[in-house]
């Protein structure tokens, strides 16, 4: 296969991946507010969803021009955190706050690294932006990418074999996360950054 050739069906690929499921992002937002309110007891109100969620993206923009830098750290840790917790939501209440936050977070954190450091092409521009010189260095990123997401993951399947061993999800729930996050977690790695 020539170069030109994968990259025409890896947007097939995720022509059909959009055609079919549509963009998940942010698709589960809601649910993650709905269950945080109702465990304060707090019905969960559409309207009050929405002005929190514009509200808080407003803020962001006028953050992001005012202040780039901390706003691209702040970005970062958010990042992780939100995709940890929009792919674990369905982690039990009864286990540990921290534990599932921590969950959440390397989660999160081991798919940045991947989808970072794997196209550092694409990224290192962007970066560019934010970071000084001597960060930027590549050889640095490609030689810590492996040992940090590696340290990253094993932590976070030891949180998820702890939540399984005190019951906070079962066998079934955690085989599944396993085989998605290695099916995403591939997918950062093998497709190119934008899809």
């Amino acid at each position: 296969w020539s170069e030109g050739s994968n990259q025409v069906w890896q947007w097939v690929f995720l022509g059909a991946v959009m055609v079919s499921t549509g963009i998940p992002h942010g698709a589960t937002d809601h649910i993650v507010y709905k269950n945080q309110q109702e465990a304060k007891g707090i019905p969960f109100s559409w309207k009050r969803f929405l002005v929190q969620y514009l509200g808080y993206m407003l803020l962001y923009a006028c953050a992001w021009i005012l202040l780039p830098q901390l706003s691209f750290a702040f970005f970062m840790i958010l990042t992780c955190y939100h995709f940890g917790q929009s792919e674990l939501h369905y982690l039990s209440p009864d286990l540990s706050h921290w534990i599932r936050k921590t969950a959440y977070f390397l989660w999160g954190a081991a798919l940045m690294c991947l989808l970072l450091a794997w196209h550092l092409d694409t990224v290192m521009p962007v970066l560019a932006y934010f970071l000084p010189t001597e960060m930027l260095e590549p050889t640095l990123w490609q030689s810590y990418r492996l040992p940090v997401a590696v340290s990253l993951l094993s932590f976070w399947t030891l949180l998820m074999l702890w939540a399984w061993y005190r019951d906070a999800l079962t066998i079934q729930e955690l085989l599944r996360e396993f085989l998605v996050s290695a099916l995403i977690f591939a997918s950062m790695i093998v497709l190119d950054l934008w899809l």
